[in-house]
């Protein structure tokens, strides 16, 4: 099993924490019938990771370091279907589904989402993020311009700490840890898919200590959040996923490997793009 640390990480912060009413700034605590078919059915639930809060703990990331998300294009904001570049990601209705990233040869990787029977349906913000709430975390699904952003939002201290990313790899491909991240490779050595760096953060922009690690083909981050004290909720917490394609455009106009590690170390998506500047927006839209 490899690990990979987030050593900015701050172990210590002064926010004090006020678990009944500690659903973001200024946002109180919404009790809302599920509507998925999995595991979310019990009507007498407080849906703490509910679409309002996840709404409002992205604002306060927005606030605290805009450069953390990936913003929606466009043609993202659904659920199904979605053109990335000369890709498509399908974001799927329910969470027990994988969201797939496939190639223009029609090549497909599958992604599945973590804790999916204890979120329910998908949800579609007006911002353009799907998110599927649930009792004490939340998933959602950004479709952005390099690829895809998977936040988790963590409500309140008795949610998991541990969030897995399960693939869906050929024999042929593997799942290794990085430096920055994690990245799958073919039977080449050649790199298909990066995972940027790991980030999280409380809702008042404090880091909470996190890193991945890597099982076979699940990519597993973990959010030391119980373990921080006077943490502030709701926490979020993200894996951005490059798209295979513009990997391979990449690759293609020259810039290497070397380059998107150096573009993946501060793990924003403004660093990215600032990084690889004119041959990403190349690759992305084709132009």
């Amino acid at each position: 099993m490899s690990s990979i640390h987030n050593m900015s990480a701050s172990s210590r912060l002064r926010t004090p924490v006020a678990l009944g009413t500690a659903i973001a700034l200024g946002v109180a605590m919404f009790v809302v019938a599920p509507s998925g078919a999995n595991a979310v059915t019990d009507t007498s639930l407080v849906l703490e990771a509910s679409e309002a809060v996840v709404s409002e703990s992205l604002e306060n990331i927005k606030r605290s370091d805009e450069s953390l998300l990936l913003e929606p294009t466009t043609s993202g904001s659904t659920i199904g279907e979605v053109r990335l570049g000369e890709g498509t990601v399908t974001v799927p209705a329910t969470p027990e589904e994988s969201v797939i990233l496939t190639n223009p040869a029609g090549h497909s990787l599958g992604i599945r989402l973590p804790h999916p029977t204890q979120t329910g349906e998908a949800t579609l913000s007006d911002t353009g993020t799907i998110t599927y709430p649930g009792e004490t975390t939340a998933n959602s699904v950004v479709v952005g311009e390099i690829g895809v952003q998977m936040l988790t939002t963590i409500a309140r201290a008795d949610a998991p700490t541990r969030f897995s990313y399960d693939l869906e790899l050929t024999n042929a491909q593997r799942l290794e840890a990085t430096s920055n991240g994690a990245r799958v490779v073919n039977a080449q050595g050649e790199t298909e898919l990066v995972v940027t760096k790991a980030w999280a953060k409380d809702a008042n922009g404090h880091n909470i200590p996190t890193r991945y690690e890597v099982t076979g083909s699940t990519l597993t981050q973990i959010v030391e959040h119980t373990s921080v004290q006077n943490a502030t909720y709701p926490i979020v917490a993200d894996p951005i996923w490059l798209a295979p394609w513009v990997l391979k455009c990449l690759f293609g106009l020259g810039i290497t490997m070397l380059d998107i590690g150096r573009a993946l170390f501060p793990g924003t998506p403004a660093s990215i793009l600032a990084l690889l500047g004119r041959g990403a927006v190349a690759c992305i839209f084709g132009r």
